[in-house]
This record gives C-alpha cells, sequence and structure tokens, in this order.
C-alpha cells in the first residue's frame, strides 16, 4: 500500500496537483512537474522551498523573493515587499517607487536607496543607521515638532540617558533651555 494520496494529473510521480504524503505528514502542490508550494506537519507555508523554516516562507533563484498586497477599487493600491540582493525592498507599484529599504547592515532607507543621503550629497531622503544616526535631506524644512496642547518641551536633549536641554513651546514663545545658558548670553565676559 502506498503512503500518500494524490489528486490531478499523474503517472509514476503527480505532475501536477495535490499530494498528501503520510511519511512526513507534508501536503504538497505541484505545477508543471515540479513543487510550487508545501505545507509542512507543523503548519509551515513554503513557497518555492521544500523545508519551510517559519510560518511563510518565500524563495525565489534569480528572481525577487517577494509579497505583493494589492487592493483593486477605485483607487488601486499595490505594493510589494520583496528580498533583492541582501535587501529588504518596499516597492510602490502603482508608481514604480522604491519606498522603503532596510539593507544588511541594518540601515532604514525611506525615500532613497542611498544610506548616506544628506551627509556629502543633495539627494533626497531620510536615512537611519543601524548604529542610530538618523540623516535628512531635502529643499526646505527637514524637520518639524508639533507639541499638541499644553505648553512644554517639544524636543529633549538627553547625554547616556540624562536631560541635559530642551526647546520648549508656549502658544507664543520658543524657549532654549540648557544647564547653562553661557552661550546664549549676549554680554557675556570671559
Amino acid at each position: 500500500a502506498s503512503n500518500y494520496i494524490s489528486l490531478g494529473t499523474t503517472s509514476n510521480l503527480l505532475t501536477t496537483g495535490l499530494h498528501v504524503n503520510n511519511a512526513d505528514g507534508d501536503l504538497r502542490i505541484r505545477t508543471g512537474n515540479s513543487e510550487a508550494m508545501r505545507i509542512d506537519a507543523s503548519g509551515n507555508v513554503g513557497m518555492g522551498v521544500s523545508a519551510p523554516t517559519g510560518a511563510l516562507h518565500v524563495s525565489r533563484s534569480g528572481l525577487e523573493a517577494g509579497i505583493t498586497l494589492e487592493r483593486k477599487t477605485s483607487a488601486t493600491a499595490k505594493f510589494t515587499m520583496a528580498a533583492n540582493d541582501g535587501k529588504l525592498v518596499f516597492t510602490d507599484q502603482n508608481q514604480s517607487a522604491t519606498r522603503m529599504v532596510i539593507d544588511a547592515s541594518g540601515n532604514v532607507l525611506v525615500g532613497t536607496t542611498n544610506a548616506t543621503v544628506g551627509s556629502s550629497n543633495t539627494d533626497t531622503g531620510t536615512s537611519i543607521s543601524g548604529t542610530g544616526t538618523i540623516f535628512v535631506s531635502k529643499a526646505g524644512a527637514v524637520m518639524s515638532c508639533n507639541r499638541n496642547s499644553t505648553n512644554g518641551a517639544a524636543v529633549v536633549l538627553r547625554r547616556e540617558g540624562l536631560s541635559v536641554g530642551s526647546i520648549a513651546v508656549t502658544t507664543s514663545a520658543t524657549s532654549y533651555n540648557t544647564s547653562s545658558d553661557y552661550r546664549l548670553k549676549t554680554d557675556a565676559q570671559p
């Protein structure tokens, strides 16, 4: 007796269809004489891989391995999240534009593919490095801080976790607060 059940086009081996193997408990879907998808005994789904290592494991040779999300209405939205050349890339398919990249160094790049945006060039975008440095570059204001309700700090500056200064706002003024206001005085004498 065989240890499997097959539904589909069969010769000696299932070429197109559904294949359940009792020996390993896996459910396989085959098309074009090769395995297209597998659900293993633990519930992991593999597409392009016969031994999935996570809940969803997508693998493709020579092509981007990705997931496309699409909403079809009057305002169609289509985005792809794909592994490509050591990077995780989020692409707006409607605009054919890269919106965000996480590179192999852990840098998060928004609106750019350049990890050194603004440091020595005029590229536009935001780069948050894996070591904590943030670069923002564009024509015009690059930062906007808005405090909703009540007066107080809009920006707090810290060193080793301790507050060492702030920029506070009221409905009509901005104040720069530091542990020493020596440099802010116009008549300071040495």
